[in-house]
């Protein structure tokens, strides 16, 4: 209940805010041709012309997808041939292979093959890989060495609900996608829009951000 569509969306849109980026909502079906890194947070209901669009995508971009993509057909089945279904599958190289909706205080660790650990809550899955490379793997418990993190080329899938996770694997994105990356104070945000350049400083405490000392819930264009 705690992990509606609106909070696993915010999830990876306050990641991408809190890395220095500007977020242009669509719909999944539009024109995509602009843009160096597309993330879908939450495409739950796919359809192999939507799956065939995101490929044609992912030949000049970078694609991040979140948990519980293509769960759904557009009749609200589960897909009949196994979830993300085959069009899906072939694109982000992997199979669902477990699910674990996890209750408030239950975590599960997630690693990389190096540093510490991030933690799970709300939900993990895992997949059986049909080509791509797990990135992170779970620890400890049920689904313990199974697939949390997986890329197969420019196709990159997060399984597991974590702010310092998805923030870390979207900063190593956007990095290989060659975009400027700029890891920003908490409670600071940048926005820039034809030509002008806004700070924003909604925390308690002074921030020195671009050379400008912008004081407490303030902001300067």
């Amino acid at each position: 209940a705690g992990l509606s569509y609106w909070a696993q969306v915010m999830a990876y849109y306050s990641a991408l805010r809190r890395l220095g980026q500007d977020v242009d909502i669509l719909h999944p079906d539009s024109d995509l041709s602009g843009y160096a890194v597309i993330v879908a947070p939450a495409l739950t209901v796919m359809t192999p012309e939507r799956a065939a669009h995101l490929e044609q995508a992912a030949e000049h971009a970078q694609l991040v997808f979140g948990p519980r993509s293509g769960y759904r057909t557009v009749s609200g089945r589960t897909p009949e041939d196994g979830q993300p279904g085959a069009a899906l599958a072939r694109l982000q190289g992997v199979r669902l292979l477990n699910f674990d909706s996890l209750r408030p205080g239950l975590e599960v660790p997630v690693a990389g093959e190096d540093g510490a650990p991030f933690l799970a809550s709300s939900w993990a899955e895992s997949y059986r890989l049909e080509g791509a490379q797990a990135r992170y793997r779970y620890g400890p418990g049920p689904q313990a060495g199974q697939a949390a993190v997986t890329e197969q080329g420019a196709v990159t899938v997060i399984g597991a609900h974590s702010d310092g996770l998805i923030q870390a694997v979207l900063q190593a994105v956007l990095q290989r996608a060659g975009v400027p990356v700029e890891p920003l104070p908490e409670g600071v945000r940048v926005s820039r829009r034809a030509g002008r350049t806004l700070l924003q400083n909604w925390s308690q405490t002074e921030v020195h951000l671009e050379g400008t000392v912008l004081p407490p819930t303030s902001f300067t264009l």
